[in-house]
């Protein structure tokens, strides 16, 4: 007897948390939860986030497509009851999330500061996110606290934003094989072996992927350098499991 399952189904997040409309607009803030002297209420600026930048971003979620085969086959012969089959499924998770896709703009250092430079039309500090294009942070001295320049944490100007979406695709398979063996009639023995194959994730984009290298003391990002999106990054630190 052959039995056949191929479903396929896709998983669709709350469409409001996925809201793209003020994805655009910066965070403006006088500093970060200010708030009035008195009546110790927040201070509101026009702007996304109004408080504290550090609530997240636009947009956020993404939907979910997976596709599974299982194949069985049963087959009895004498007094052998056995079973075979396997079983294939893709996954394939699309998420994005925009951290400091907005711009940060925090007016002052804190909120007297930011009140007076309200008032003097002066900017504290301004935060956005850009495309590292496979550049590390630059290490800082922990001395002095200077930023060490090199070519490895640089990127050429002009800045363009990141690609903040996110598609990890995922391969696994399996085979079983098992027997129930009726050795006498109040006796059965159940024995069987299943193989299992879970691969680590595959991104469809340049940089979706990382993994630390503690032999070399490296990042490794996918689709830079001699690291391929076919590239198993994760398989390529086996000793941090």
């Amino acid at each position: 007897m052959f039995v056949a399952r191929p479903p396929c189904n896709r998983f669709q997040p709350d469409p409001l948390s996925y809201n793209t409309s003020l994805q655009n607009t910066p965070v403006l803030i006088v500093s970060v939860n200010a708030q009035l002297p008195v009546t110790n209420e927040f201070i509101q600026l026009p702007g996304f986030y109004d408080f504290n930048p550090a609530n997240g971003g636009l947009p956020f979620g993404g939907p979910q497509n997976t596709i599974q085969i299982n194949q069985d086959i049963n087959l009895q012969k004498g007094r052998h009851s056995m079973q075979f089959g396997g079983q294939i499924l893709y996954l394939q998770a699309n998420n994005s999330y925009g951290a400091y896709e907005q711009a940060t703009e925090q007016v002052g250092i804190n909120r007297t500061a930011g009140l007076q430079n309200l008032l003097t039309g002066n900017l504290y500090q301004f935060q956005a996110a850009v495309d590292p294009k496979g550049a590390l942070p630059c290490v800082r001295n922990p001395y002095t606290g200077a930023l060490t320049q090199t070519a490895a944490c640089s990127i050429n100007l002009p800045a363009t934003p990141p690609v903040f979406a996110r598609s990890n695709r995922f391969h696994d398979w399996a085979v079983y094989a098992q027997d129930s063996f009726k050795l006498k009639p109040r006796f059965t023995l159940n024995y069987g072996l299943r193989y299992e194959y879970y691969s680590p994730v595959t991104p469809r984009y340049k940089g979706g992927a990382s993994n630390y290298e503690p032999s070399t003391n490296t990042l490794l990002i996918a689709g830079y350098g001699d690291v391929g999106l076919n590239t198993n990054v994760a398989s390529q630190a086996k000793e941090t499991g």
